[in-house]
């Protein structure tokens, strides 16, 4: 991964993501646009969907380029940033909001679905702190 999830990397690792979280904002990976593929690992392809810089990030689950569909599920992920008032001291304010859903594909796509939604739960809470707190430096 690029970016990595700024999350437990050697947890992402041990089910062959090969991730390393950047230890900052990188600029050279802030250039997305809707169609791009975000890599998690070679067999596990993120498309960007929808994209409004400072709003909203939309990933969806899809083959990687020239590979079979293979997803037991289908799945979305969205990164949404919404506005709070200034903080007393005039600091500009927001809220990351992160939502995952999934639709299993069979029986084999529910018990997947079962067995990768607590694991994520947990992963988002590392990551958030660490999205925060990346943002918070820049």
């Amino acid at each position: 991964g690029r970016g990595g999830f700024y999350s437990y990397d050697a947890l992402e690792n041990l089910v062959g993501l090969d991730i390393r979280s950047a230890d900052a904002i990188e600029e050279r990976w802030q250039d997305l646009a809707v169609g791009d593929d975000v890599h998690l690992a070679d067999e596990a392809v993120l498309r960007v969907a929808e994209l409004e810089p400072g709003s909203h990030l939309v990933l969806l689950g899809a083959p990687g380029p020239g590979k079979p569909d293979t997803m037991p599920f289908r799945f979305s992920w969205a990164f949404v940033v919404r506005p709070l008032p200034p903080g007393e001291d005039g600091t500009p304010r927001s809220r990351l909001l992160v939502r995952e859903r999934y639709l299993p594909l069979g029986a084999v796509g529910r018990a997947t679905v079962e067995a990768v939604q607590p694991v994520s739960f947990l992963m988002t809470q590392k990551m958030l702190p660490g999205v925060r707190a990346r943002a918070e430096r820049e």
